[in-house]
């Protein structure tokens, strides 16, 4: 967006990629065994438009926000995350509309309202490509007299440890199907939320233990995913989270950007993706293409590109497990 004279900008000159470190450089040339690529490697995954609310509280859609409790106790660094990140999560119409044009232009199924359960989607293992259209977050870390000790007081009455909660990998996430439930004062126990569906919501830290090592674009159609805890050792978050589980190429935003536009800028990429253009190429003519209709740098600068910019391979699939 960096602007220039007579009002063009650095995107009309360059194509724009980012990496995590300038090492990864190296890999993304790399010769890989295609048979062993093709064993491994699943069908696109396009997730679009869950249920947030899962039927279970659709009484409480206008209930008014709920303040959380600091104070609240809880047994686990995960649990206490949660409580940061409670919110209720809209729905985004346009991307249902979305998700089944991305997955009829890759020959796909899409994943939908009530099925787009986390314990499921996790169970795909290297989807060759991932598109997730629904909410991102990212909390940002809290001022330090907000934290609370791990460990209140020891047996003997000695503080065991003023170290406080919060962890970049647990603030920042997408949401799925049931994510309202917490929210909604859901009882996930019980036997309206099915087992799969689990909290609802795929953090950063989930991320990580998901098998993506043969995947090689993930697009996350949401606000905030290209944010993240920034300290010496990079940006910690979801774009750390889906490198570090083996993904070759991500698609982020940076902030919220109108759910009609993200859809006409997604359906370009993956037009010109699909035409052999590479990763970086048809990001950019994408968001031309945006800019051409609005053009305020807010609605085509949000996506940026993480990773390996050459254009996709086409290869054939195994079957990924559905809900």
């Amino acid at each position: 967006m960096l602007p220039f004279e007579n009002g063009f900008h650095l995107i009309d000159y360059y194509f724009i990629s980012y990496v995590n470190t300038s090492r990864d450089v190296l890999r993304f040339n790399a010769e890989r065994n295609e048979s062993i690529y093709t064993e491994n490697i699943s069908q696109p995954l396009i997730v679009a438009d869950p249920d947030f609310d899962l039927g279970c509280c659709s009484h409480l859609y206008h209930r008014p926000v709920i303040t959380v409790d600091k104070s609240m106790s809880s047994s686990s660094p995960k649990e206490e995350a949660s409580e940061t990140i409670k919110r209720y999560f809209p729905r985004l119409r346009e991307t249902r509309k979305e998700g089944k044009m991305i997955a009829q232009m890759l020959s796909v199924k899409p994943v939908l309202g009530k099925s787009a359960l986390e314990g499921k989607i996790k169970l795909c293992r290297s989807p060759h490509i991932i598109h997730l259209a629904t909410h991102g977050f990212f909390t940002p870390r809290p001022p330090i007299d907000q934290y609370r000790p791990i460990y209140p007081v020891s047996s003997v009455g000695v503080n065991l440890s003023r170290q406080k909660i919060y962890d970049p990998m647990l603030n920042s996430g997408l949401a799925l199907a049931s994510a309202n439930s917490k929210f909604l004062g859901c009882d996930q126990n019980s036997k309206i939320l099915p087992k799969e569906a689990e909290d609802g919501i795929i953090t950063a830290d989930d991320v990580v233990r998901w098998d993506l090592s043969y995947t090689e674009l993930v697009v996350l159609s949401a606000c905030e995913t290209g944010l993240g805890e920034v300290n010496s050792d990079g940006v910690f978050g979801l774009r750390r989270s889906f490198v570090l589980a083996g993904a070759e190429t991500l698609v982020m935003s940076l902030w919220k950007v109108p759910d009609e536009v993200t859809r006409e800028l997604m359906i370009e990429f993956y037009v010109n993706l699909l035409l052999g253009r590479s990763r970086d190429e048809a990001l950019r003519i994408a968001q031309m293409y945006i800019r051409s209709h609005h053009s305020e740098p807010f609605y085509w600068g949000a996506f940026i590109l993480l990773g390996n910019v050459g254009p996709l391979k086409h290869r054939t699939y195994r079957t990924c497990p559905r809900a």
